[in-house]
């Protein structure tokens, strides 16, 4: 599938980067998967059409969810600020609301990793995109 065929939705309002890049070395593990963005408890967007699959919270990226989008790809997000809920959601609707929870953050801050196949296999990088490069080339 070429991911360069349709256009997502912002996720945030503002998209900027702060803290880590897609595959930098990180205090805590060899590799970050994904791209924590700067926000500050706003709302998270839809990227695509798609559905919330799972939501609950987790040791280390605290409240987060798995959004399979319209083209079969799954978005985690993390460090939200409460447990978003199950079901579909439009491109642009808001699924829920940043945060800081989790045990590894340093400040309010948004993880975003999407990987491919619909699955998270965490073990095999070529599974997964830079999210600044998907939403940078998708965003209208």
């Amino acid at each position: 599938m070429d991911i360069k065929q349709y256009n997502a939705s912002p996720i945030l309002k503002k998209m900027e980067v702060v803290g880590y890049h897609f595959l930098a070395r990180t205090w805590y593990k060899a590799i970050h998967r994904g791209t924590d963005w700067a926000c500050y408890y706003e709302p998270l967007y839809a990227p695509t059409d798609g559905e919330v699959v799972k939501a609950f919270r987790g040791i280390q990226m605290g409240y987060q969810i798995h959004f399979i989008d319209s083209f079969g790809l799954l978005h985690r997000f993390g460090h939200l600020s409460y447990k978003p809920r199950l079901g579909s959601y439009n491109c642009g609707d808001v699924m829920g609301k940043t945060g800081n929870s989790g045990i590894y953050t340093t400040g309010p801050h948004l993880h975003h990793d999407i990987s491919k196949n619909g699955k998270l296999e965490l073990y095999n990088l070529d599974n997964f995109f830079d999210p600044e490069i998907y939403l940078k080339s998708r965003v209208r």
